[in-house]
């Protein structure tokens, strides 16, 4: 994979414009952090696990009106799992209501990869299936170790792009498509935590202020872009990078370090995913 190192453009202006952000329920959302608004009538927060490790697995937990529904352990997948894999890597399904999640039985070798799916109005859990993987990924439970991505909302086996390996994990029953040694690093330990529905383009974490960075990835190149977000995001307040997570068809622009407001922008899936490959074309990639 080639990594293109430094400014945007590729000879090339002006500089996409940023889609609109979705208002209302889905816009801005001032809270404390690792909370994403959802418009259910029995939950309309969900609050995503603030440890990713194999040793504190931390919870999913669903709220109604600031009050706790309920909440979900890596072991309430399967008694073996040790933790989920990186927070920002799951994948939700709003045609079903069913956040798909992946849990880490780390105590095999190599380790054994879970998959289930939580029903955010009732949460309820349904463990879909598991497998061993041919090897242990680098930093998997990094904030940022996996990019997931499924062709459709609602069907399609899973991609998983870790830094080192791409998975393939089948959506019947958890098993293994594929499991290959890749380069998908686009980041600093990072394979890009978005990636479009059409599995062409991902992208790393957008950092802020006058020096940081942003890597978007097409085709198996990925270049280093910097500052594109800073007019649209400024720092807001923010201790860490903006991280992008599907949501059914949006896109939540997310910050683990959020003081204030963890959910800065909301984007509708198409009008995101046209900006990245727009994004792409301007980097030169």
């Amino acid at each position: 994979m080639t990594i293109k190192v430094g400014a945007a453009g590729g000879g090339q202006s002006p500089l996409p414009r940023f889609p609109d952000s979705v208002l209302g329920p889905d816009g801005e959302l001032a809270t404390d952090g690792n909370i994403i608004p959802h418009n259910g009538t029995l939950v309309n927060q969900i609050e995503m696990p603030t440890a990713y490790s194999t040793t504190s697995t931390g919870d999913y937990q669903g709220f109604l009106s600031g009050s706790l529904v309920w909440s979900v352990n890596a072991t309430d997948v399967n008694a073996a799992c040790d933790g989920w894999m990186g927070i920002v890597s799951h994948i939700y399904d709003s045609t079903n209501d069913r956040l798909y999640v992946f849990a880490v039985d780390a105590g095999t070798s190599p380790y054994t990869l879970y998959t289930a799916y939580i029903t955010l109005e009732t949460g309820a859990v349904t463990n879909v299936g598991n497998h061993q993987l041919a090897a242990n990924p680098t930093n998997y439970n990094a904030i940022g170790g996996a990019a997931p991505n499924r062709p459709n909302i609602a069907s399609g086996n899973f991609t998983l792009l870790f830094e080192d390996r791409t998975v393939v994990v089948d959506e019947t029953d958890g098993s293994r498509v594929s499991d290959t040694a890749s380069t998908n690093i686009t980041g600093t330990n990072s394979p890009g935590t978005y990636t479009t529905a059409d599995g062409t383009t991902s992208i790393w974490q957008s950092t802020f202020g006058d020096t940081g960075q942003s890597v978007i990835t097409k085709s198996g190149v990925s270049t280093r872009i910097s500052t594109v977000f800073k007019y649209d995001f400024g720092n807001k307040g923010l201790t860490s990078g903006v991280y992008f997570v599907n949501w059914g068809d949006k896109v939540k622009a997310y910050s683990p370090g959020g003081v204030d407001v963890p959910i800065i922008r909301t984007f509708l899936k198409t009008d995101f995913d046209d900006w990245l490959s727009d994004m792409a074309d301007y980097a030169g990639i």
